[in-house]
């Protein structure tokens, strides 16, 4: 979750076989899975043939460590696609952070099928993290931390799995040790802080945080609007809308509903700023994917599922992936197979909710 650089997922031409959904096998369009008698076969399939088309290595990294906690949260199996994993994770260009979500994914999936290969997954992304932590600094530090930190919204049992690794990883102190050179990691790094005193159960220190953040933001904002660089005011909304994702997460622990509720809300009104010139694209999808599984979880089931409708629309019109990258595609596919699973087990709320009017 949390964003673009945070996601990651794959899949192969066999589980094209294996999840399709024979009943929608000539329908190109993702929308009409929502029609399927098999909703999670239908995204999962679609997010398989999306997959074969991705052929850079770190679009394939990103793809492929989505899809496998997607099969991981639905305790489905394919070794397949685990050793495709693995080779993934062990080719030298690889970015570590992407190194560690495919590490990380790979545990979980072991994990969720009681595999006996799991108490050595868990060691080598333990040890592997150990190795790039000692080697890196700066920005790279930052990644690794910041994927450390995204376990706060996992599933319950998978973030209990992490529960010893998380606190040790993702703290206060870590993150003020480190030495950062750009305006944006030194953003990234108050927007972690909140994070970090939610994974130590510090309520008092999550308000202080979190407010130091939102005073950093608020003035950000204001500056921004005076400029004409609307790369600038862009850079600041995407921020603005990363910052309260998390506000939401950690307020939802804290068993604040209504606020984490509001704070969806103002995540939300920065996406609408994001997309207002240019539209949903690969820049916003990551930040929509996150609010939409909020969404989803806070009862807002028809808001939610607005957003994957959009979202879908949007990547049934770019099979090329112009617009939206074809891995950030695949990701939205497996999105779309989890909460399908999650509304068919009756983990939405059913209750009525508005549909969010302006995105």
């Amino acid at each position: 979750m949390m964003q673009a650089r945070l996601m990651t997922f794959f899949l192969t031409i066999c589980l094209a076989v294996s999840f399709a959904s024979p009943a929608l096998a000539g329908n190109p369009g993702s929308l009409a899975c929502y029609h399927a008698a098999d909703q999670v076969d239908c995204f999962l399939g679609k997010a398989s043939t999306t997959f074969e088309r991705v052929k850079d290595t770190a679009g394939r990294a990103d793809a492929a460590a989505e899809l496998l906690y997607t099969l991981a949260v639905l305790g489905a199996e394919n070794d397949r696609l685990l050793q495709q994993a693995m080779t993934l994770a062990s080719q030298p260009p690889l970015a570590p952070y992407r190194e560690m979500a495919l590490l990380y994914a790979i545990d979980l999936y072991h994990f969720s099928l009681e595999s006996p290969l799991a108490t050595a997954s868990y060691a080598a992304a333990t040890a592997r993290f150990a190795a790039l932590e000692s080697s890196l600094q700066g920005h790279d530090l930052l990644d690794l931390y910041i994927g450390a930190c995204s376990m706060v919204g996992w599933e319950d049992d998978f973030l209990g799995r992490w529960g010893d690794f998380l606190p040790d990883n993702c703290n206060e102190e870590k993150l003020l040790a480190l030495n950062l050179e750009s305006d944006y990691d030194r953003a990234w790094l108050l927007a972690m802080m909140p994070v970090a005193a939610t994974v130590a159960g510090d309520r008092d220190s999550y308000v202080r945080n979190a407010g130091i953040a939102l005073s950093w933001l608020e003035q950000a904002r204001k500056q921004a609007a005076r400029s004409r660089n609307l790369d600038q005011r862009n850079s600041i909304d995407s921020m603005g809308a990363v910052m309260q994702s998390l506000n939401a997460t950690s307020l939802d622990i804290f068993d604040q509903p209504d606020s984490a509720s509001e704070a969806i809300n103002q995540a939300l009104r920065y996406v609408h700023n994001l997309e207002q010139h240019g539209g949903i694209s690969g820049k916003t999808t990551p930040l929509r994917r996150t609010l939409a599984e909020a969404l989803y979880k806070a009862g807002r089931d028809r808001e939610a599922k607005t957003l994957m409708k959009q979202m879908l629309a949007r990547i049934d019109k770019d099979p090329q992936g112009k617009r939206v990258p074809l891995a950030e595609q695949v990701a939205i596919l497996a999105l779309a197979a989890n909460l399908a699973d999650f509304v068919e087990s009756g983990g939405a709320n059913a209750a009525p909710a508005a549909e969010t009017q302006n995105l």
